[in-house]
């Protein structure tokens, strides 16, 4: 599935999403950016994301963060039910009622996939329950099926 338009499509989704005000945010990883490569940054980076662009996840996110919990280099499973998990069901009632779509493209590209396994296992747990919804492209790979 390399080279067959993953982030071509994705990025063509999110400004289709963008245009409709539905897109909640977006993380592109890459394997060329340490950043983007970072499975543990893609929690903290769509939490501040959403964080600046709406009132109250800002202010469910920091009575949280006020708790000092959430910190970096905690497990990825505990950061995800912090700073996304509980802000979102916390400002669920005071969110828009359209759908918000949160964008996560190829997430082979990140350099720990023991913690992408992590990570998707835990969203999924969750996903059911909060107010956006994923949008996550990736290789196919039997080491991520959890």
């Amino acid at each position: 599935m390399a080279r067959t338009g993953k982030t071509t499509i994705t990025y063509s989704f999110s400004e289709i999403l963008k245009q409709l005000g539905m897109l909640g945010r977006t993380f592109f990883c890459s394997r060329n950016n340490t950043d983007c490569s970072a499975t543990e940054h893609i929690t903290l980076t769509i939490a501040f994301q959403l964080a600046v662009h709406t009132p109250c996840i800002l202010e469910a996110l920091t009575c949280i963060l006020d708790e000092n919990i959430g910190r970096p280099g905690q497990d990825i499973g505990i950061c995800l039910d912090h700073v996304l998990v509980k802000p979102l069901c916390k400002a669920t009632l005071d969110l828009p009622h359209l759908p918000i779509i949160v964008i996560i493209d190829v997430l082979y590209e990140c350099a720990n996939q023991r913690h992408v396994k992590k990570f998707l296992a835990n969203l999924w747990k969750h996903a059911a329950s909060l107010p956006v919804k994923f949008f996550v492209t990736s290789q196919p790979d039997p080491h991520l099926h959890t």
